[in-house]
């Protein structure tokens, strides 16, 4: 290829990023930066980012682990996960929220799952018989909220639900049930 077309490739290559950038910049215009630590983060509103936490574990049991060794996996290995606390320490009052993360799992991992609310706490349950490509874990089909995906260009990516979230309680997690954010959908301000 001549010098002169290969020189003109690459300066087209480089507007095209630079405007690329540019327009996620004028994008966000008005809206708080996206963070640059790695974590999970909730978008409350156009000016701010709020840090969610990694849901501590308070309990986890797990059934049919004999039989299920028995079989060679025939039949399901069922777990059961359980969080302290009523409701998580992030309520939201907003159907549809919109999450960023850096630098923890991937975008295909991504999903939202409902947890059953007790009087003190909060769980989920996972079998292996539910487990697929895009539910490693074997969350219960009922429970999943799958999530729209959209990568940054600098990195990380933002996950809002595909539908509204009903009030209640959810987990925000990569392919686990034990590596989750936790945060609640409120439908008032307390």
């Amino acid at each position: 290829m001549q010098p002169a077309i290969v020189s003109l490739l690459l300066n087209l290559l480089l507007a095209l990023v630079t405007t690329a950038s540019q327009q996620q910049s004028k994008t966000s215009a008005g809206v708080a930066a996206l963070p640059q630590a790695d974590g999970v983060y909730y978008r409350q509103s156009a000016a701010k980012w709020i840090q969610l936490t990694q849901a501590r574990v308070a309990d986890s049991k797990i059934r049919g682990m004999e039989t299920y060794l028995q079989t060679d996996g025939l039949t399901g290995l069922n777990m059961n996960f359980v969080y302290p606390g009523a409701h998580a320490a992030i309520q939201i009052f907003e159907k549809r929220p919109t999450f960023f993360v850096r630098g923890i799992g991937t975008g295909a991992e991504a999903l939202i799952v409902q947890l059953t609310c007790k009087k003190d706490s909060r769980a989920v349950s996972t079998t292996s018989l539910n487990a697929a490509r895009e539910n490693d874990a074997g969350f219960d089909k009922k429970d999943i909220h799958r999530v729209v995906v959209v990568l940054s260009l600098d990195g990380g990516f933002s996950a809002t639900p595909e539908e509204n979230l009903k009030p209640g309680e959810y987990l925000l997690t990569f392919g686990s049930a034990n590596t989750g954010y936790d945060f609640g959908i409120s439908s008032a301000k307390r």
